[in-house]
């Protein structure tokens, strides 16, 4: 089977013509005076894409000189659509399966199904008779270390990456859908009841239904980060370092936050791994009242996304667990031991901030009692004292003429 290639065979389909009264061919009667049917080139062309359209659809590489092809492409076609499945010869990472019949070449939207004989431990490549391509997840990325389970696989060629998709989502996209409320399926309670099946610590459980972690952890002084602390904020209350596992053992996209609250931070890679591209081992230094984010590549180089430039522009979030008098910036209140009052600065420059943040989600049962500082200074307007009551927000509260006002 082959498309039409002569030197008159036009470069484009033409334009089709209105549909006209639906009829018959005839060879014609001129003693009767009836005129044979003429065929014309746009009634072929139907033909011939109807035609290349099935053997294409079942991966098949038109060719000249073959006269099989379309009941080659019927018969995979009917192959595919009873469930059959190839199986695996190859080894983990490097997957290999013979379709019957046979392909000799990838196109878009070709569907394979095929017995996985191995786990993956990293990006994989599959062999379905017509090449060595790469296997990628649904979003075009290459597929982590435990996306390819034994069991059936089903891929997609997509012509665009040059790859074969994997169908549906893989457990390294897990974590990413958690955080949008998506968890692993269902799971009992324990009392008969069906729940969300958490993936990871990116989700909890609360009165008031599912929330959304984003860990915190406060330390001084030497702090291990490992594979559990994906994620993490790092806040210092002390000079402190943190010493990171060999990116190997994490993974692609392994991310946490460093905030230099107290103290500067020293950030130490394994001797194996640099930050930045760097010099392999050489710690980074994280200045005080400074922030960072870091993301390892899973394989020896840990990046900076993210740093204040400027100690001071935008330092941490301070920790505040008992009743006290504030100044400007940014605090974390604590209030799972009980009500916490706060009382605001009481002549601060015109435009200064204050921001508070609910860390453990207990403002609603243990509020944060805001009091405006100095004589005759306001909240909103009013002389008395304000709760915070709502979590899972930051409130932020600019101070003008007197008066402390909400943003």
């Amino acid at each position: 089977m082959y498309q039409i290639d002569v030197a008159s065979a036009a470069t484009v389909i033409p334009a089709a013509t209105a549909q006209g009264t639906a009829g018959f061919f005839t060879d014609g009667n001129l003693v009767g005076g009836i005129a044979p049917t003429i065929v014309p080139a746009e009634f072929l062309n139907a033909l011939m894409m109807e035609m290349l359209n099935v053997v294409t659809g079942a991966g098949i590489v038109p060719a000249k000189g073959v006269r099989n092809q379309m009941l080659l492409a019927i018969e995979a076609l009917i192959e595919a659509r009873a469930g059959d499945y190839a199986v695996d010869t190859g080894v983990a990472n490097a997957y290999v399966i013979a379709l019957n019949p046979a392909i000799t070449g990838y196109t878009a939207g070709l569907t394979v199904r095929f017995r996985v004989g191995h786990a993956n431990t990293g990006p994989s490549t599959l062999n379905a008779g017509a090449g060595v391509v790469s296997l990628l997840r649904d979003d075009g990325t290459a597929v982590a270390q435990g996306d390819i389970v034994p069991g059936i696989g089903v891929a997609t060629f997509d012509s665009v990456t040059g790859g074969f998709l994997i169908n549906g989502m893989v457990p390294s996209q897990f974590g990413a859908l958690a955080k949008e409320g998506i968890g692993q399926g269902l799971e009992d309670d324990g009392t008969g009841n069906l729940r969300v099946k958490l993936t990871d610590t990116s989700l909890r459980r609360t009165a008031a239904g599912m929330q959304v972690n984003e860990p915190v952890t406060y330390f001084a002084g030497a702090q291990a980060i490992g594979a559990a602390n994906h994620g993490a904020n790092f806040v210092s209350t002390a000079t402190g370092t943190l010493t990171v596992a060999q990116t190997t053992s994490l993974w692609n996209g392994f991310v946490f936050a460093v905030s230099a609250n107290i103290g500067t931070v020293t950030v130490q890679p394994n001797a194996a791994d640099s930050v930045n591209a760097g010099t392999a081992g050489a710690a980074y230094l994280v200045p005080n009242k400074t922030s960072a984010v870091f993301v390892s590549d899973g394989n020896g180089n840990i990046v900076v996304l993210y740093q204040t430039a400027i100690p001071g522009s935008s330092p941490a979030a301070q920790y505040i667990s008992t009743s006290q008098s504030i100044s400007s910036g940014q605090y974390n209140v604590d209030t799972s031991a009980g009500p916490v009052q706060l009382v605001l600065p009481a002549s601060p420059p015109v435009g200064t901030p204050v921001v508070f943040n609910d860390p453990f989600l207990t403002w609603p049962s243990a509020n944060v009692l805001l009091t405006p500082g100095g004589g005759g200074n306001t909240i909103n307007g009013s002389l008395t004292s304000f709760a915070l009551d709502v979590s899972a927000r930051d409130v932020a509260l600019i101070y003008k003429n007197g008066n402390w006002s909400f943003q």
